[in-house]
């Protein structure tokens, strides 16, 4: 339903901490709003974050305009994750499945990829695949 936007502010950008800052307290009440609406109306909220190939095992082979995670002051996925425990949120994270993934199939002539090619934020249909396991996985364990 809604994300963070770009990288720049998703990771905090050197020179970009502030507008980051505020983006980030933005996208967290969002979520708030959202769990809380579902339990007003008796449904369980739960948050799917879904990978980006930065920070995947193995994905560098399809940064090919070198983005890079050293310039940002934020960790996002940790952010991320810390906000929905503390906030007593639900969620879903694909990312262990994406890197055994990456991390058993990966050899220097045959890289699989689970993103499309010259795209770092959206799944090919072998993410995609990772992305519903991690969803039946969650639900199957409820």
């Amino acid at each position: 339903f809604d994300a963070l936007g770009q990288y720049t502010y998703t990771f905090g950008s050197i020179g970009f901490e502030r507008k980051s800052e505020f983006l980030w307290a933005v996208f967290e009440n969002s979520i708030n709003e959202m769990n809380e609406i579902s339990k007003k109306n008796g449904t369980k909220f739960v948050f799917l974050i879904t990978p980006i190939s930065l920070l995947v095992d193995h994905h560098n082979h399809i940064n090919h305009t070198n983005l890079s995670l050293e310039c940002g002051t934020i960790d996002a996925h940790k952010r991320l994750t810390k906000f929905l425990i503390e906030n007593n949120i639900n969620y879903i994270d694909p990312l262990d499945n994406f890197n055994t993934f990456a991390q058993s199939s990966f050899d220097e002539k045959n890289q699989h990829n689970l993103f499309h090619n010259f795209d770092t934020n959206h799944p090919n249909k072998n993410g995609s695949y990772l992305i519903a396991l991690s969803i039946l996985e969650y639900f199957s364990k409820k």
